[in-house]
């Protein structure tokens, strides 16, 4: 007869395991001055309530770490924040600001991502990102960008 107590702890282990980590897509959307960045799930649809950690829009031709980032915001005490959309430049409440927002300018390429929580009983890590461009009076994806 089954070890009920084994057949439980394969069950909690296999579905400890089963989703290492979830990929989204992070949106840049709205007009140049006060873009809104949302997050979105990779299977279609529009944008989700994230538990975000941090989000931020990066100016591609500096890269991606810390020297690129034109705007980064993460959470105050570490623990990720329920949140739909965020408006480029502003602070959400559970906040702190590490890179304040800097001017964005057209026929750029900026890359949007950030990183958080699933949330729910199984909750796993996702990362995401897209690379947008603000070319005639609206964001679009960048060339080679595969980002809805």
């Amino acid at each position: 007869m089954p070890n009920p107590l084994r057949t439980w702890a394969v069950g909690l282990l296999a579905l400890l395991t089963a989703g290492c980590s979830e990929s989204r897509h992070v949106r840049i959307t709205g007009d140049l001055d006060r873009p809104t960045v949302s997050v979105r799930r990779t299977d279609a649809g529009g944008a989700v309530r994230a538990c975000v950690d941090w989000i931020a829009v990066f100016d591609s031709a500096r890269g991606n770490g810390l020297d690129g980032a034109v705007w980064r915001v993460r959470s105050a005490d570490g623990r990720c924040v329920d949140l739909e959309s965020i408006t480029y430049g502003q602070t959400p409440d559970g906040f702190v600001v590490d890179t304040p927002p800097q001017t964005l300018r057209a026929d750029v390429i900026y890359e949007a991502g950030g990183h958080g929580w699933t949330g729910g009983f199984a909750s796993v890590p996702w990362y995401g990102g897209g690379r947008y461009i603000f070319t005639d009076g609206t964001w679009q994806p960048a060339a080679g960008s595969s980002r809805p």
